[in-house]
């Protein structure tokens, strides 16, 4: 997270990637990671992660949040 804080997007996201991938069901690592991948314009790659987010635990706050943001700079595109 300190990558992401000092806004090194990209190291953030390789980092967070290879934490996802030895712990999949880590929701708190996939939304961080959205994180990086919304700063990174990655945003088909953050909605992803925000549904799987939101598929484990429906009331995350943070995960719809951002989700909603995504959703108004695609044109309002609905996941």
């Amino acid at each position: 997270m300190a990558y992401l804080e000092k806004g090194l997007y990209r190291l953030a996201a390789e980092n967070l990637e290879k934490a996802l991938a030895q712990e999949p069901d880590s929701t708190q690592t996939a939304l961080v990671l959205a994180m990086a991948y919304y700063q990174l314009g990655r945003l088909d790659a953050a909605r992803a992660l925000l549904e799987k987010v939101l598929e484990a635990e429906p009331h995350h706050e943070q995960a719809r949040r951002l989700l909603e943001q995504i959703n108004r700079l695609q044109g309002g595109r609905q996941p």
